[in-house]
């Protein structure tokens, strides 16, 4: 399979979109455990979410790495 060459910019637009959406999901998790511990909402209905925030901080933590990495070469 041939890899294709993206532009710069096109790369550091990429990375800067998936760094947002990284601290969003952080923030969100941030939020989701403050209402938790505040008992706003009983923990076990926030459970769900609160991993899936933390999921998908991880794919986005590691997409952004990927991304860096590519840039980078």
């Amino acid at each position: 399979m041939e890899q294709t060459i993206e532009p710069l910019a096109v790369q550091n637009q990429t990375l800067y979109k998936i760094q947002i959406v990284e601290e969003e999901a952080y923030e969100s998790a941030y939020w989701l455990e403050m209402i938790s511990e505040s008992n706003i909402i009983k923990k076990n209905r926030l459970g769900n979410l609160l991993q899936e925030a933390k999921e998908l901080r991880a794919i986005f933590t590691s997409s952004g790495r990927t991304a860096k990495q590519r840039r980078n070469k």
